[in-house]
This record gives C-alpha cells, sequence and structure tokens, in this order.
C-alpha cells in the first residue's frame, strides 16, 4: 500500500516550467532557427555564384581574344603579302592598290597586343600613298621596305 501511495504522489506531482526559463528556451529556438536560415541562404548564394564562375563569359573571351590575335595576324599578313606581291611604284594602279590595302587594314578588328603594329601598317601605308602622289620613287621603295620588314614573321 505504501507503494500505491508513492506511485499516486508522483502521478499527482505538477511539474512546475520556470517562466524565465521557458521564455529564454522559446527565444533561443528562434535564434538557433534564424541562424540556421541564414546559414542555408548564404550556402545557396555562395553555390550559385560558384556555378557562375564555372560558366564565366571571360573564360570564353579569353579563348575568343586568342582566337582574334591569330585571325588578325593572317588577315593582315594576307593583306600586307598581296599588297607587297601587287606594290611597284612603276604600277599605274599603285596608289589604288595602296588605299585599297589600307581600307582593309583598318577594317579588320585589331586585338589589344597587335595595336602598336597595325598603326605601323596603316601609317607606312599612308606615307607611301603620300609619296607616290608626289612621284618619290626612290622613298617609296624604302617605305616598301620598311614594310616588309615590319611584316617579316618574327
Amino acid at each position: 500500500m505504501a507503494r500505491d501511495n508513492f506511485s499516486n504522489y508522483r502521478v499527482k506531482q505538477k511539474i512546475k516550467i520556470n517562466p524565465k526559463l521557458l521564455i529564454g528556451l522559446v527565444i533561443g529556438i528562434f535564434i538557433i532557427g534564424g541562424l540556421g536560415f541564414f546559414l542555408l541562404k548564404y550556402f545557396q548564394l555562395f553555390s550559385e555564384l560558384g556555378q557562375q564562375v564555372e560558366r564565366n563569359p571571360l573564360e570564353s573571351q579569353a579563348v575568343n581574344l586568342v582566337q582574334q590575335e591569330s585571325g588578325y595576324q593572317s588577315q593582315s599578313a594576307a593583306i600586307i603579302s598581296a599588297y607587297l606581291a601587287q606594290a611597284g611604284a612603276d604600277n599605274p594602279e599603285f596608289e589604288n592598290i595602296t588605299s585599297v590595302a589600307k581600307g582593309q587594314l583598318l577594317a579588320l578588328k585589331v586585338p589589344a597586343s597587335f595595336k602598336a603594329r597595325h598603326l605601323q601598317y596603316v601609317l607606312l601605308l599612308d606615307e607611301i600613298s603620300k609619296l607616290a602622289a608626289a612621284g618619290k620613287s626612290a622613298e617609296i621603295q624604302a617605305k616598301l621596305g620598311e614594310l616588309r620588314a615590319l611584316a617579316a614573321p618574327g
């Protein structure tokens, strides 16, 4: 019988919870939940950024720059070699050939690494055109030699 009284006593006893402890527990759950939500969004953002870096357009632009450089080299070399093959002060169409070659060079899209050389090509062709208009054959030959040296590979 003593045992029955003891078990009844335990069942009948109410658990008293301190209200401050309950409020602290609820606030702690909200803080932990907020922190978890923040961390979830933080890592989602960085995973999205990581995916964007993987498909970074700058990498494809770097590949395009290499292609553009090789394309410019081949196109400008073709224009200059065709010009030098046709050029000569004795050619009656010399001024026209020079202006066409200059126009073709100016129409090219020039990569940054070749801007100085491109400018030299255009300025030499402009000088040759002016010398041809003045009829200075010896100076034209000297400028054609400079253009050949500039266009030489290496």
